[in-house]
């Protein structure tokens, strides 16, 4: 029952259509993820080289001031006073021959650099880092290189992946769970329509369908719905009414045509009797046709077959028709009918 149930939550239109707006949301959030990857990641690298390229001018205007031996105390004080994270150095005499620093001794290179420090001795075995580093050759051909540790860029861009992972993770898991349920609330309304209906078919015609009051689509059908079955349920009762007054219109002529014929049967000895009880026999038989194609006229006109054949009726006349038939048989019942007589026409 329960697996049934999930089954039916899982197919609703209503979790489809949750389930559609969320992946649309996570290739939303997808392309905010690279946007935001890559400014984020193009932002800390410019960054990082503006200060690696700072730290490399001050240490080229030093050289100036204060020559090679200057340039070599100042980068071993700022080594031992690292105020703005690890940073590296490497300062090379004009032969190549490193000079100080706590990098190794490479080839002398221009501007921005990628590279990867190896393992120093007495460092643990991963200490393998990767840097970004700016060179700078000096005008007596001195090298200096001012590098950084790469890792708080890869750090931030972990975080980042990271971050829109959870992100999307619970974007999905939210999704789902509001599909769930959107698709449960749907399903017990399809319920409850479904339930109505079948009341219906089983006889209950004053069975309607409840109107919850948030004025949403469904609501709006199940008004329409119900306006309809109140459209039915009326059209119903006037067809048992009309049932009810065919009945009692044809029971008084059926009667008298019986009883005619039931008389000529036992009575009638000669050919004109038999003849008569025919004729009464056809007149009431023709009564019976007029009765059903007064029917039968009404229902085409209710249906809206038959406008064209309208024509104007004089209901005075109508009227006084209908109380000169009825008249006589008032001093029966105790009452008395009276008609008022018709103005005479103007001319």
């Amino acid at each position: 029952m329960l697996s049934a149930r999930l089954t039916r939550i899982l197919r609703s239109a209503a979790f489809k259509l949750t389930l559609i707006y969320a992946a649309l949301f996570v290739v939303s959030a997808c392309v905010l993820f690279v946007a935001v990857f890559v400014i984020a990641t193009a932002a800390l690298q410019s960054d990082m080289q503006a200060v690696l390229r700072t730290e490399a001018l001050q240490l080229a205007e030093i050289h100036r001031n204060s020559g090679l031996l200057g340039l070599a105390e100042q980068v071993t004080r700022r080594m031992n006073f690292r105020t703005r994270g690890p940073i590296y150095y490497l300062v090379q005499a004009p032969t190549q021959q490193a000079v100080v620093g706590n990098l190794p001794g490479m080839p002398p290179v221009e501007g921005v650099v990628d590279f990867v420090r190896d393992r120093a001795p007495g460092d643990p075995e991963d200490a393998r880092s990767k840097l970004t580093g700016f060179g700078l050759t000096l005008r007596d051909g001195s090298f200096i290189l001012v590098a950084q540790d790469a890792s708080r860029l890869i750090d931030m861009q972990h975080a980042i992946v990271q971050a829109f992972a959870w992100a999307g993770a619970l974007t999905l898991l939210l999704a789902i769970g509001g599909g769930m349920l959107l698709g449960s609330n749907f399903v017990r309304r399809i319920d409850t329509i479904g339930r109505t209906s079948r009341a219906i078919m089983e006889g209950d015609l004053s069975a309607r369908i409840p109107v919850r009051g948030s004025n949403d689509e469904i609501d709006q059908l199940v008004v329409g719905l119900n306006a309809m079955l109140d459209r039915i349920q009326q059209l119903l009762d006037g067809l048992r009414q009309v049932s009810s007054d065919i009945a009692h219109d044809l029971r008084t002529p059926l009667g008298r045509l019986r009883h005619r014929l039931e008389d000529a049967r036992e009575r009638a000895t000669t050919v004109g009797e038999y003849a008569a009880a025919t004729e009464a026999a056809i007149a009431e038989a023709d009564s019976l046709l007029e009765i059903f194609s007064a029917l039968l006229r009404i229902a085409q006109i209710e249906a809206g077959a038959q406008k064209s054949a309208f024509t104007d009726v004089d209901l005075s006349a109508l009227m006084h028709s209908i109380a000169e038939a009825y008249e006589p048989a008032g001093p029966e019942q105790m009452q008395l009918l009276r008609t008022v007589p018709r103005n005479p026409p103007q001319t």
